[in-house]
């Protein structure tokens, strides 16, 4: 092909043909730039192709997180719903009289004493974020409302971190004043394995010692922050499954 023009350009210019010379030049040029502009259109649909086969990709993958993120929350919140009962009827029952150890022992089993932290599915959307690719979603209101499902989140798993490092720090102090009770922060633990004799655990007789009082008032911390765990979930489940729908809708069309 390149000789096919050469050829043409050398018969032109033998036969001393300067305007159709001009004329072909011109449009060998036109035709070389149209070559590159159609060139560089089919790169740009080949981009866009894989570019949209990505963000395919992307909601696929978040669809998966957040889908497992309902699972967490269904047992979080049934975990803190469960424990909320537990420290409620034992804050009322501790008023009773324990008249052994085992009663003691009784009386503390059904609670939990939980400081999990907030934990859901976000390395999908963290990927996004540390590569800069969340360009790549060109929907903006589904955009949108991605990040405030991961920005509810953030807060809310921040709020928890304090709530339990606060709720660990009562169990802590308690520990100081009960013989029974042994604390172990790492592990979060009671061990009742101390209460041999009716000194160990007296205090639980007496409403105004000092050892009852610090375990009421931990009783009572953690009774209220499972109570704004609760409330936590149930606003991020809320975001999950709008967020669900919303993806899936993408997806489908």
């Amino acid at each position: 092909m390149i000789k096919f023009f050469r050829k043409i350009r050398f018969d032109l210019m033998e036969k001393n043909k300067t305007g159709k010379y001009l004329k072909y030049a011109f449009g060998e040029i036109v035709l070389v730039v149209i070559g590159i502009l159609i060139a560089l259109q089919i790169n740009n649909w080949n981009e866009e192709r894989k570019e949209r086969i990505l963000e395919r990709e992307i909601y696929e993958n978040l669809l998966t997180d957040i889908q497992e993120d309902l699972i967490t929350l269904k047992e979080r919140t049934a975990l803190s719903m469960s424990e909320t009962k537990a420290l409620y009827d034992f804050v009322h029952n501790a008023y009773n009289i324990q008249k052994t150890s085992q009663d003691y022992i009784n009386l503390l089993s059904p609670v939990l004493w939980n400081a999990d932290n907030f934990i859901l599915q976000d390395k999908t959307f963290d990927e996004l974020v540390n590569s800069g690719k969340l360009g790549i979603i060109k929907d903006k209101s589904l955009k949108n409302e991605i990040l405030a499902y991961y920005k509810s989140y953030e807060i809310a798993a921040t709020h928890i971190a304090e709530l339990n490092q606060t709720s660990i720090t009562f169990l802590g102090r308690t520990a100081e004043y009960t013989t029974t009770i042994k604390y172990d922060g790492s592990k979060g633990l009671f061990d009742q394995d101390y209460m041999f004799k009716s000194s160990d655990w007296d205090y639980i007789n007496d409403p105004n010692s000092l050892g009852f009082r610090m375990l009421e008032e931990a009783a009572a911390y953690y009774f209220f922050k499972n109570q704004f765990f609760m409330d936590y979930f149930k606003k991020q489940d809320s975001l999950a499954k709008e967020l669900v729908v919303s993806i899936e809708h993408k997806l489908a069309n």
